[in-house]
């Protein structure tokens, strides 16, 4: 991975967790959301895309010729600045949100279980769920077979 890939990588990290903010505030995910007020969440967002464009598009010299970047190493800076973006704002939404959310229920799914609870308790209840999923496979498994 080239020094110009890791920057891409934390560029599309700080802009993807701005953007999730922005989306947050304005379909009203409040435990997604950094902030209670959707002001905010604007705020926060368009200062770390601004802030990531600028670090990213002034402070590097894009004009020199990077060798070993091919299109697939941008793609995958990309996808993978995106995925822990997203990841990143679930991980922080949800510590802060800790004390104030309902509790969540195995099965529950979508973004709109973020409105009352946090992705970590979705997360928990799933994964003290999947021991009883995993004890229906075979039967599920003997049901495909006929």
């Amino acid at each position: 991975m080239t020094s110009i890939l890791h920057h891409y990588f934390f560029f599309i990290l700080i802009a993807s967790i701005g953007v999730v903010q922005i989306a947050a505030s304005y379909v009203g995910i409040s435990k997604l959301a950094f902030f209670k007020r959707p002001l905010w969440g604007y705020l926060f967002g368009l200062a770390a895309i601004a802030a990531a464009y600028l670090w990213f598009f002034i402070c590097h010299d894009l004009h020199v010729r990077h060798i070993n970047l091919e299109g697939k190493e941008q793609l995958g800076g990309f996808a993978l600045g995106v995925g822990a973006g997203v990841f990143i704002s679930n991980i922080v939404s949800s510590l802060i949100h800790h004390k104030g959310s309902a509790p969540a229920e195995a099965g529950e799914g979508g973004l709109e279980t973020l409105k009352e609870t946090t992705y970590l308790k979705v997360m928990v209840a799933n994964a003290r769920a999947l021991p009883q999923l995993l004890s229906k496979l075979p039967e599920l498994w003997r049901g495909l077979r006929k």
